[in-house]
């Protein structure tokens, strides 16, 4: 069984214009080119994480994960 619930509003624009399916690993290596500090991304709690670099920490919850790819350290004021 297939999942039946339409996504919200803004995902379905944007999976418009990203596609169905696809590893996603062409986005990841264009976030990594883009961000300054880090890039993270939700995926499937038992899903392998996307080619290209290993990510260097995962968030777990109970159904989801999220993989956190950091660029550098975040400034913090004082």
């Amino acid at each position: 069984s297939g999942k039946s619930a339409l996504a919200k509003k803004d995902m379905q624009l944007f999976q418009q214009l990203m596609g169905h399916g696809g590893d996603g690993s062409e986005l990841l290596a264009t976030a990594l080119e883009c961000a300054e500090y880090r890039v993270v991304v939700k995926r499937a709690l038992k899903a392998a994480p996307l080619a290209g670099p290993e990510p260097g920490f995962a968030i777990k919850g109970k159904a989801v994960r999220f993989d956190v790819y950091p660029l550098k350290s975040l400034k913090y004021l004082p």
